[in-house]
């Protein structure tokens, strides 16, 4: 890294200049004022960055990144690129899927509602992307989102962020809860799972949502941009009394909503599992005992289906577990 003069955000937002040649650099983490400004950077970027993988948003660019240095022509090139290119497949991958649901949806009547709370979640991370994406592209070329649209922008990004994560952790929830019900109340599942009642779920997980992405504009707490400025969220790190409740508020129900739905999906996979293996038993015996040119008839597509939703399942707890339980956590510990 060249040696040039280069300013430190202190964690009140003003500048300290440093003459020291490098601010990422070994020599200068040695700054008490450079260090807990490069720790709150880094909380920021990895924030932003489960955003950027669970929910297919770009809302910030690399940890290293000097926003106070003169940016060349080919650097606003490449930030701008990868936003582009994810949203362009971000958008081609969600539809993708809503054509797949729609035009070969599953002919099992048990399965219509899973099927349907997918197509919804597959929706809510479509208009994220659709409504943030070219925001972000913009932001990038005028350097800062407060630059680009001020407070009122601030606003509008933390909403869809808080928006779309929350309606994503509590529709995997609602999925979760109704596989569980399928494979361990089949008959009750039959009696009142209705498409009525699927969409209204789905409607109270989004108004839910809603009410808690508004918190912050109402007065519990405040949004404000983040390192590197190229996306806002509600200030976790505040110390008055209504950002903490919403720090905490958001985190814990986001938390019990991940421990519940990967404790429903652990017990459905045990029963899935089971079952799979009860009829490839009961298919070997039934195959030894046919006429020659017989194998095969019996059992069908079962243990297949029920293998594919084990490997969804175990999908949904493998990302929850490593992206969303963090966030979650290093929420509540700010």
């Amino acid at each position: 890294m060249a040696s040039s003069t280069q300013a430190i955000i202190s964690p009140g937002g003003s500048s300290i200049s440093s003459d020291i040649p490098g601010f990422i650099s070994i020599n200068s983490s040695f700054l008490p004022q450079g260090t807990e400004a490069q720790q709150q950077q880094y909380q920021d970027y990895s924030i932003s960055l489960v955003y950027n993988v669970t929910q297919g948003y770009i809302t910030s660019s690399s940890p290293d990144i000097d926003r106070n240095s003169t940016t060349s022509a080919d650097n606003v090139s490449k930030n701008v690129m990868v936003p582009s290119l994810m949203f362009l497949f971000g958008v081609f991958g969600n539809i993708l899927a809503l054509i797949i649901l729609t035009v070969k949806p599953s002919k099992d009547s048990k399965s219509t509602a899973f099927y349907h709370l997918v197509k919804a979640l597959v929706c809510m991370d479509l208009f994220g992307i659709v409504a943030t994406s070219p925001v972000t592209i913009i932001v990038y070329l005028n350097d800062g989102i407060m630059k680009t649209g001020g407070t009122a922008l601030c606003h509008y990004f933390s909403f869809l962020l808080m928006l779309a994560g929350n309606a994503t952790v509590f529709t995997v929830l609602v999925m979760a809860g109704e596989r569980f019900m399928v494979s361990k109340y089949p008959f009750q599942y039959s009696r009142f799972v209705r498409p009525m009642v699927v969409n209204l779920t789905v409607g109270l997980v989004w108004g839910y949502s809603t009410l808690i992405a508004l918190l912050p504009v109402l007065g519990v707490g405040q949004n404000k941009s983040h390192w590197p400025y190229t996306w806002c969220f509600f200030d976790y790190r505040s110390t008055d009394i209504g950002g903490q409740i919403l720090s905490y508020f958001y985190a814990i129900s986001g938390l019990l909503a991940i421990l519940i739905t990967i404790a429903l999906n652990l017990t459905v996979i045990r029963h899935l599992w089971s079952m799979r293996k009860n009829r490839l038993r009961a298919t070997f015996r039934s195959s030894s005992k046919s006429f020659p040119g017989q194998e095969g008839n019996s059992g069908g597509s079962g243990p297949d289906s029920e293998l594919r939703m084990v490997v969804f399942l175990m999908a949904i707890i493998i990302v929850f577990t490593v992206c969303y339980a963090p966030l979650m956590i290093a929420l509540m510990e700010h």
